[in-house]
Formats: C-alpha cells, sequence, structure tokens
C-alpha cells in the first residue's frame, strides 16, 4: 500500500518569535529573508499577511520606508487576496514619506476597485494632494467623498485647513473653508477653532479670535489649555500685561492649570520687555496658579537680575534655587561667566574661573564657555580676526591660537631642549583648553626627541588630548615621518628598504606605546611611493612585512589597491589572484581606482591567455561590488 505523504507545514511558532525579536532588533532585512523563506514552506497565510503588515509598520517607523513597497509587491504577486485596506494605506504612507505623488496615486487607482478605503486612506490622498500643493484637488477629493458619504472625518477637514494654511496663509481662505465644514454634518472641534484662532492672532484680529473663543464655549466644547496658552501668547509677545493678568484669571474660573514650559514663554518674554522688580512680582503671583517652576524658571530670574546689574537680587534667585531642590546647571554658569564678561575682566582671570570650574564638575561648562572664554582672550589680536572666517577649507599655522607657543616649542625643539616644549604642551592642557593640530604635532615632534625612558609621561599628555578633542593619529605622524624618515627618495637597494622597515617600526613602535590609533596610513603611503618611483619589488616587500607584524591588521581597500598596482607593474597574474581573492574574503567594496588597475593590465597583457585570465578577475570583482551592493 502506496502512502501518501503530507507535505511538511511550516510551524509558525519559531519564526514568528524571532521575526519579533528581529524586529526589535531594527534588524529589518534579516526580518524580510525570514518572511519570503516561510511564504515559500507554506506556512499560514493569515501570520504570514500579519508579519508583513508588521514588517511594513516597522519600515516606515524607522525611516528606511523604501522597503515597504517591496513587501507590499511580493503580497500581491504571490498572493493578491492578502492585500487589504492596512496593507494598502502603509504602501502610500510609504510612498508620502519617500516624496513620490505619482506612484501613491497609481497604487490608489490600481486597487481602488478591490480594496475598500477607509478615513485612513483618505487622510494619505489628502496629504499627498497638499505636498503637491493642489489645493483644489483636495477640496474636491472631500466634496466628492461626502457627497458619496465615504469616511470623512473631523482631521479630514483639519488636514485642509492646515494645508490651507501653510501655503496661502489666507484668513478669508481659512474662513472659507471653516464656514463650509459648518455647513456638513461634522461640525468643528476644539483644534480646528484653535487653528482658527491661531491664524486671526498671527493677522492681529484679536476680536475675531475671541469670536472664535466664545463660540465655542456655546458649541460646548469648553476652552483648553491650548486656546488660552494661544492668547497668552499673543498678549506677552505685544507687551499687554493687564490682558494676560486676565487671561490667568480666567484660566483659574475655569480650572484649568498652566503647564511649566508655557509659564517658562511667558516668563522669558516679560523679563525682556519688563523691569526686574515687575517680573518678580509676575513669578511670585504666578505661584498662586500652583505652578512649580523647574531650575529653566529660576535661569531666567539669574539672567534678569544680572542684566538689571542687581547683585543682592542675582544671590538671592540662586540661594532661592538651591532651596527649591535645583542644582546650577551648564546654563546658570554661562550666565554668570558671560556677565563677569561684560565687566571687562582680565583674560587670565576668566581662564582661572574656567578652570577651577572644569576641575570641580566638568558638566558646568560646554562649547559656548569655552567660546566665550576664547573671545575674551582674543578679542584685541588678528588671530581673533583671523579665526572669525567660517568654513575655511584647511588650517593655516598663522591662524592658529597658539601661534606664540607653537614658534616657543619649535624654537626648544630644535635647540635640542625637548623637555622645555613638553613643558609648554603641559601648561596649556592644564588650562583646560582644545590643543589644535599644529600645537599637536610640535609636541609630537618633540616627544620623538625625548629619551625611552620618558615615554610614560609623554604618553598620559597625549592621551589627555586625544580625550580632548585633538587630532592625534597617523596622519600627524606620517607629517613628521615625512620630514625625518623619508626625507630621501626611497631606492631598490635591499639597504634602502631595509632601513625604510626600520623607520615604519619605529613609528608603529611610537604609535603603539603612547596609545594612539593605527590605521596603517604611513606604510601604505611609503608603499605607494615606492612603487610609482620605480620600485615595485620594494612595495611588495614592504606591505607584506608589515602586514605580518606585530602591528599588522586585515587588508582594507586602500592596501589592496596598493598591492594591486604594484603587480600589475610587474605583470604578477598570481598576485593579482591573490589580492581579488582577499578583497572577496574581506568583504571590502573594490572602487574606481582598483578596477582601472585592473582593466589597465587587461590592455598592456603580452599573451591572448592573460587577457582572458585577467577579464575573468575583472568580472569577479564586478560580481563582488554588486553583491555587496545588495
Amino acid at each position: 500500500i502506496k502512502f501518501r505523504r503530507k507535505k511538511k507545514i511550516y510551524s509558525p511558532t519559531a519564526w514568528a518569535f524571532d521575526s519579533s525579536r528581529l524586529i526589535n532588533q531594527k534588524r529589518l532585512n534579516e526580518v524580510v529573508n525570514k518572511w519570503i523563506d516561510a511564504k515559500e514552506k507554506r506556512a499560514d497565510e493569515k501570520d504570514v499577511q500579519k508579519l508583513g503588515i508588521t514588517l511594513m509598520k516597522a519600515f516606515n517607523r524607522n525611516r528606511r520606508s523604501r522597503g515597504t513597497p517591496h513587501i507590499f509587491n511580493l503580497m500581491a504577486a504571490t498572493d493578491p487576496k492578502s492585500i487589504d485596506t492596512a496593507c494598502l494605506n502603509l504602501c502610500m504612507e510609504a510612498y508620502l514619506l519617500n516624496n513620490r505623488p505619482s506612484k501613491l496615486i497609481e497604487v490608489y487607482r490600481k486597487y481602488q476597485g478591490s480594496v475598500k478605503p477607509n478615513y485612513v486612506t483618505i487622510n494619505i490622498i489628502l496629504r499627498n494632494f497638499i505636498a503637491m500643493g493642489q489645493l483644489s484637488e483636495a477640496e474636491n477629493l472631500l466634496k466628492v467623498v461626502m457627497e458619496l458619504r465615504g469616511p470623512v472625518t473631523r482631521h479630514s477637514f483639519q488636514l485642509l485647513m492646515y494645508g490651507v494654511r501653510a501655503i496661502t496663509d489666507s484668513l478669508p481662505e481659512m474662513t472659507r473653508v471653516f464656514e463650509w465644514m459648518k455647513t456638513t454634518h461634522l461640525s468643528p472641534h476644539s483644534p480646528i477653532y484653535n487653528t482658527m484662532i491661531k491664524t486671526a492672532l498671527d493677522c492681529s484680529q484679536y476680536d475675531l479670535a475671541k469670536k472664535y473663543a466664545d463660540e465655542m464655549v456655546e458649541k460646548g466644547l469648553g476652552y483648553n489649555l491650548e486656546t488660552f496658552v494661544l492668547f497668552l501668547s499673543t498678549q506677552s509677545k505685544a507687551g499687554d500685561w493687564d490682558a494676560v493678568a486676565k487671561t490667568m484669571q480666567r484660566m483659574k474660573d475655569y480650572n484649568i492649570k498652566l503647564t511649566v514650559k508655557a509659564f517658562n514663554t511667558l516668563l522669558h518674554s516679560y523679563a525682556r520687555a519688563a523691569d526686574l522688580p515687575l517680573v518678580e512680582r509676575f513669578f511670585e503671583s504666578m505661584l498662586s496658579f500652583d505652578i512649580v517652576p523647574d531650575r529653566y524658571s529660576y535661569n531666567i530670574l539669574i539672567h534678569a537680575s544680572c542684566r538689571a546689574k542687581d547683585e543682592e537680587a542675582k544671590h538671592r534667585w540662586l540661594k532661592r534655587m538651591r532651596s527649591a531642590g535645583h542644582l546650577p546647571d551648564v546654563v546658570t554658569f554661562n550666565i554668570l561667566f558671560h556677565e563677569l564678561r561684560k565687566t571687562k575682566t582680565q583674560p587670565y582671570v576668566l581662564r582661572r574661573i574656567y578652570n577651577a570650574v572644569l576641575d570641580i564638575n566638568p558638566d558646568l561648562v560646554n562649547t559656548m564657555t569655552k567660546m566665550m572664554l576664547l573671545d575674551s582672550m582674543f578679542k584685541d589680536s588678528l588671530a581673533y580676526e583671523r579665526r572669525a572666517n567660517l568654513r575655511r577649507t584647511s588650517p593655516r599655522l598663522d591662524d592658529d591660537i597658539f601661534l606664540p607657543e607653537i614658534k616657543e616649542m619649535e624654537s626648544a625643539t630644535n635647540a635640542g631642549r625637548p623637555h622645555d616644549a613638553i613643558c609648554i604642551f603641559t601648561d596649556i592642557l592644564a588650562q583646560g583648553l582644545k590643543p589644535t593640530e599644529f600645537l599637536t604635532t610640535s609636541a609630537v615632534r618633540a616627544a620623538f626627541r625625548l629619551p625611552p625612558p620618558e615615554h610614560d609621561n609623554v604618553s598620559r599628555l597625549l592621551y589627555i588630548a586625544h580625550k580632548r578633542g585633538a587630532r592625534i593619529n597617523d596622519i600627524v605622524l606620517s607629517i613628521l615621518s615625512s620630514e625625518s624618515f623619508h626625507s630621501s627618495s626611497p631606492s631598490s637597494s635591499p639597504e634602502q628598504l631595509n632601513t625604510v622597515l626600520q623607520q615604519l617600526h619605529a613609528s608603529y613602535s611610537f604609535m603603539s606605546s603612547h596609545c594612539l590609533p593605527i590605521n596603517h596610513y604611513i606604510f601604505v603611503k611609503t608603499a605607494w611611493k615606492l612603487a610609482t618611483s620605480g620600485d615595485p619589488h620594494g612595495a611588495i616587500f614592504l606591505m607584506n612585512k608589515i602586514s605580518t607584524s606585530q602591528w599588522g591588521s586585515k587588508w582594507n581597500v586602500v592596501g589592496l589597491t596598493t598591492l594591486l598596482h604594484a603587480y600589475t607593474l610587474i605583470r604578477d597574474l598570481k598576485g593579482m589572484r591573490w589580492v581579488v581573492e582577499t578583497m572577496e574574503a574581506e568583504q571590502e567594496m573594490p572602487d574606481r581606482l582598483f578596477m582601472r588597475y585592473l582593466r589597465r593590465a587587461k590592455e598592456v597583457s603580452e599573451s591572448q591567455e592573460d587577457e582572458a585570465f585577467i577579464s575573468w578577475l575583472v568580472v569577479r570583482c564586478v560580481k563582488h561590488r554588486e553583491a555587496l551592493k545588495e
């Protein structure tokens, strides 16, 4: 008896659990592969559809909406019945996020006969018309859908009004759409009234705004916090503080509490327009409305005290800030530091204050503090005027703010006194300032002249400079290497190659002993110089020696390109094949220069067999590059 074997049904438990875990980890490409695998292994259709919808939501949510149409098209190709309203809405939203309005309309027209739209679909199409600037099309869509008694909500009218406000900024147009909405079965709700109130206030139509607010109360909607904030913001900008007090009293009558954020906005506007006693009285009166001030509120009052030059008020508000449980932050320190600058305090005093605060609590100092200190130190010097030029393509020594220190360090190093140069570098680090590239270069050049037992102290200084953002890397060391190591052009003699190798070992020893990052820029540059100067065998010897040393690491595309250049010069096919295989093994992307050297080797090949072999290598590189791009 022949038994008919049933096809194995794919169990949804494992792959669904793994897919949920990968979606939470934002590894969406792996989830796509699992989803395709589940479809091929005949998993349950509902589970596959549910995971597809979850995937599209994840792509849209994680700003990778270009992957949503791919999932949608796969679902439509394999199982057209799985396309429902939710899938269509997610695909249309992805096209809207990708700024492809024509594709959105095309997908909607393709599936409008088989998929019933809901209010989300209508709102997405509305947003698409508004993004295209077609307000008349958006308005006609609402009229047609309402005639057919389709899914139109108040949010649809709200989107239309936002579009009219953003594109035309016309109060008559807003009023026309608002009056049209009142004639429909959808009466305006609070957000739409607030939009009209804001538009009226921006056009200085205070009476019209008050009319809309009273109409809200007549409709039974009542006032809300957003309505009062709109009035308070307009009144505070106009400096009408009597109206602000009346609005606050009305808020108290309606039992609506003001948030701390809105209170800080009002307090900031009041502090800029009124004197300090009035601001303090306003602050005390606001406390009766059960408002709990935060740290930003007290910083506003401290700033107002500094502007009024009232030392007693400044200390009083600092004490009240601490008694309220709020410690001074970086904003507080910057306010006081700026006040010191305005009193024409000497720059060395500001530097001492800056260093003291930096040692006590580094969180009280930020970039603004450093810029204020630098502006005070170099305000009357030529370096300040040159440093004011923004977006300079590359730094210049004449523009360096530590130019006197750099010249002193260079003279000390050239005179055989590297300890003096290191002491100058130590003093600059002790002041808490960020070392510049030229200053760091001078410090490293002086460190080369020190004996090896003293390298530990220099390592600590360079580590501190690296943490403060200084560019201490092998690019700086390559500048030193080009001056002290590679002053003479390399030749093909073994003695010269061994000398260059010893020099490179010395530079790598310096980098490793001083805890500096190593990315093999120096030896690749040296090998390139050897290959272009007519010694490709020396370049290959040098790169192989460094790659097998204790500092060797995996090959990157720059090193492989240099090695391929050397192999093409000596027409070594085995070496070229090894470079291509290493490129594939290390998953490096061959760039244009790499492909150019391969094609050039094909053009100068001596036989047809060599040309065919190099053509095969080119095809392998092209396939490898396409696979990496996918």
